[in-house]
């Protein structure tokens, strides 16, 4: 038996340090950019649900000052990395990156806009596609009306009835604070919107976060500000994804 404080505990820690170093050991660090002296931020990334060696990766990119939507594609299991940055039409801005694939291994990245270069509320939500590895996308407004923020995204793979459907939620208003929720059943080339959850006054909501489930239903979850501190989660449950919004 081994007593605290004795050589016997020191020995036994000594080992389990060991053995937790030559676990990390095994997983190597891949660069993807080498912009140490640029600001990239907000990382997402997805996985090809029919090649789990095609993985895509997004970010806040400042390299090209204003920031743009920063994009990376791996098709060799993230040994190496094909870069680029997405300027979608009429849009200064890009921020808050959001991407998945489809079953038929198209991906798509979903993000917010500024159309100006001053720092007002005229921003929007914006999806864009690719079907080629990231050499050219197409492009979506998803939201109608401005002051939109932290928008993020999930796509049914479920295989059922409601499969292929992309739904997008994000944080709309600064004075009306709504979560606001959209669908498209055609890949991404019309939404349509609704009013998921008004929000009381006096409580911000951020971060919504789509999910499907198995069966097809939607739940989205998001985290409400209160007096300047984050202390209140949120949850719906959406069990016809497919109505008419």
């Amino acid at each position: 038996m081994c007593i605290r404080d004795s050589p016997c505990t020191t020995f036994i820690l000594i080992l389990l340090i060991l053995f937790n170093v030559s676990l990390l050991a095994q997983f190597t660090n891949v660069p993807i950019t080498n912009t140490s002296n640029i600001y990239e931020s907000e990382t997402a990334i997805a996985v090809n649900p029919n090649n789990e060696n095609n993985l895509i990766v997004g970010w806040n990119d400042f390299n090209t000052n204003p920031c743009k939507p920063g994009f990376a594609i791996s098709t060799n299991s993230g040994t190496t990395w094909s870069t680029g940055v997405i300027s979608p039409p009429n849009q200064y801005y890009g921020f808050d990156p959001s991407v998945a694939y489809d079953l038929t291994g198209k991906a798509y990245y979903c993000y917010v806009t500024r159309n100006t270069q001053a720092y007002d509320y005229l921003k929007y939500v914006y999806l864009s596609k690719t079907t080629n590895q990231g050499t050219s996308w197409t492009h979506t407004q998803v939201s109608i009306n401005p002051a939109t923020d932290k928008s993020y995204m999930t796509i049914d793979n479920t295989g059922g009835i409601y499969n292929g459907r992309i739904y997008i939620a994000w944080k709309e208003g600064w004075d009306t604070n709504c979560i606001k929720f959209a669908c498209s059943t055609n890949g991404g080339t019309t939404f349509s919107n609704l009013i998921l959850k008004a929000v009381p006054p006096g409580n911000t909501p951020m971060f919504p976060m789509p999910a499907v489930a198995p069966n097809g239903d939607v739940y989205v979850v998001w985290v409400g500000m209160n007096s300047g501190a984050f202390n209140m989660l949120s949850l719906i449950h959406i069990s016809e994804p497919t109505r008419p919004y």
